[in-house]
């Protein structure tokens, strides 16, 4: 039967061969994934073309809240002209309003003094039947 010591140095030999080669896969798979991302290439380089690209996506952006705005301006202006047109609307209305109402007024007197004239007119037409001096 073997010893201790014989049956150690193997196992320790087994043990640095499989740790070298799962140091080598782990590098091995490092490289790959820094090759897969450019990240053993020139950094400088990929931060300008990623500064770009977002300096790009903003003024995109800035253009078209530019757009936006000029729009919302544009509604706006036609919103002030609409309320400005509602307003004078609104004031020739009113001014119509009081035309009707001095027109009711006119037209009641109108139609108190045609009742009194009729009750004189018949009172007149009656008078000469039942005045003394008139018969």
């Amino acid at each position: 039967m073997p010893t201790q010591a014989q049956v150690v140095p193997p196992l320790t030999a087994k043990i640095k061969k499989e740790s070298k080669e799962e140091e080598e896969s782990f590098l091995q798979e490092i490289s790959r994934f820094n090759s897969d991302f450019s990240l053993r290439g020139n950094r400088e380089t990929v931060f300008e073309s990623q500064t770009h690209t977002e300096i790009l996506d903003l003024e995109r952006e800035v253009e078209s809240l530019y757009k936006e705005m000029e729009l919302m301006s544009r509604r706006n202006s036609h919103m002030s002209s609409m309320e400005e047109k509602r307003r004078a609307l609104q004031l020739e209305l009113q001014g119509l309003d009081n035309n009707l109402k001095d027109l009711d007024q006119q037209l009641t007197a109108a139609e108190a003094m045609t009742q009194s004239l009729r009750a004189e007119s018949l009172f007149v037409i009656q008078k000469p039947l039942t005045d003394s001096t008139c018969l």
